[in-house]
């Protein structure tokens, strides 16, 4: 297990958009990818690597994570506040997206699965790391 999924498990409040319908890795990667050209730079997953904690995060599946659903995933009062920057009480994907501290941490796993180091991140990378990162969690 690398030792920054440690550090990103508590952060990483976001497998998917949360949708009705189950999505497969495959399939998130093939939506992330925005410009089709089988890689994800960094902006890409990195807003793919959020939405998937997000959904991990939204146990009712409504779209939105409140306070009892962070802590109840690893998070606590003053994370969800930082990330709820609307203080709503319900941090949506969007608000956690654009907010730059969720962007921070996850810089961490997009380094860790751009193994070759340019700066892209293909889906076998992507694969790899998702294996990897439900291996260290169970």
């Amino acid at each position: 297990m690398r030792a920054s999924y440690l550090l990103v498990l508590p952060a990483a409040f976001f497998v998917s958009c949360a949708t009705d319908a189950p999505v497969t890795p495959e399939g998130a990667f093939k939506t992330a990818d925005a410009n089709g050209d089988g890689l994800l730079a960094r902006e890409e997953a990195t807003n793919l690597l959020i939405a998937d904690a997000f959904a991990r995060y939204d146990a009712n599946g409504d779209g939105t994570v409140d306070a009892g659903e962070y802590k109840a995933g690893g998070g606590d009062a003053e994370g969800f506040a930082k990330l709820n920057s609307s203080g709503s009480g319900a941090l949506t994907l969007e608000e956690a997206q654009a907010n730059p501290a969720a962007v921070e941490r996850m810089a961490l796993p997009f380094d860790e699965a751009d193994v070759n180091g340019n700066g892209s991140i293909t889906l076998d990378e992507f694969l790899t790391y998702r294996r990897e990162l439900e291996a260290a969690v169970r």
